[in-house]
């Protein structure tokens, strides 16, 4: 990818003068044990593309290093990253930082580095650069309404890596609505039986409304949840930022109240581990 597309725009960049990073069958990739979780995300994922081996190196004989250093004058979540024809240095302030550092050194191969298989010869050089990269908000996050229209467990995890591609550390979860009740509460089975499914969906908000008639629904059980919440980018950990719980209604009447979910990625060690929620715990 050319350095001028690179999402989100980091804060500084500059180009170098030397030739890039080239690639190859000897090429291997060192971390400091806080960057263990990266270093392992970064060689499954290249390796998948490339079809490189990517072996660990011991420091001395690595052409891609990962480190963390709080002392780097990098703030929270930020991280450096410097490539030329010798190697690539990936400093993080934290475990977050040098994830993201290694998901912008991704970005900087060919588009092939997101396949999960490589597909044809290709050249994987990654060009001569200077970044020094920090978010400018803490709470970065995207909303996924799946109240509305029903996403697959598996999909939502596909979103997550999505997310942590264009950096983004919030997963905002829309699980009730009045088109569909998403999660399950075993204390109130109906709620899912009945109320996550519906005969047909409107297209379109025009007058008469048209409807598709298809029928469409689903829900997540409460280990789907769990799972879901315990993803994680590599050298994070997760946290409950936030959650409101669904109002139980009256027998025979609708839900009057949507659920929510905000779950948030922070730096691991930092003291995130712990949930909180916002009202009493769910029903279980």
């Amino acid at each position: 990818m050319p350095v001028s597309l690179l999402v989100p725009r980091p804060a500084e960049l500059s180009v170098g003068a030397y030739d890039g990073l080239a690639l190859t069958p000897s090429t291997r990739i060192d971390a400091d044990h806080t960057a263990r979780g990266t270093e392992m995300w970064l060689r499954s994922e290249l390796g998948a593309a490339t079809g490189l081996p990517l072996a660990p190196g011991d420091g001395q004989n690595a052409q891609i290093r990962l480190s963390v250093d709080p002392s780097a004058g990098l703030d929270a979540e930020g991280y450096r990253l410097i490539i030329d024809g010798e190697g690539a240095l990936v400093v993080g302030h934290d475990p977050p930082g040098v994830f993201y550092g290694a998901q912008t050194l991704r970005q900087l191969l060919p588009a092939g580095a997101y396949r999960r298989s490589p597909v044809a010869p290709a050249a994987w050089v990654l060009p001569s650069v200077h970044i020094t990269d920090r978010p400018r908000f803490g709470w970065r996050g995207c909303m996924l309404d799946v109240a509305r229209h029903f996403m697959p467990k598996h999909d939502v995890l596909r979103f997550i890596d999505l997310l942590a591609m264009h950096k983004l550390n919030v997963l905002h979860l829309h699980l009730t609505d009045d088109q569909g009740w998403r999660i399950e509460i075993k204390r109130y089975p109906k709620l899912t039986s009945v109320g996550a499914w519906r005969r047909e969906s409107q297209v379109g908000a025009g007058h008469p409304p048209v409807f598709d008639g298809r029928p469409h629904g689903g829900f997540y059980t409460q280990d789907d949840i769990r799972e879901i919440v315990a993803t994680p980018p590599p050298g994070t950990s997760r946290s409950f930022r936030r959650s409101t719980s669904p109002a139980i209604p009256r027998p025979r009447s609708p839900p009057t109240r949507n659920s929510e979910r905000a779950i948030r990625w922070r730096s691991a060690g930092s003291g995130a581990s712990s949930r909180t929620s916002s009202t009493s715990p769910t029903p279980p």
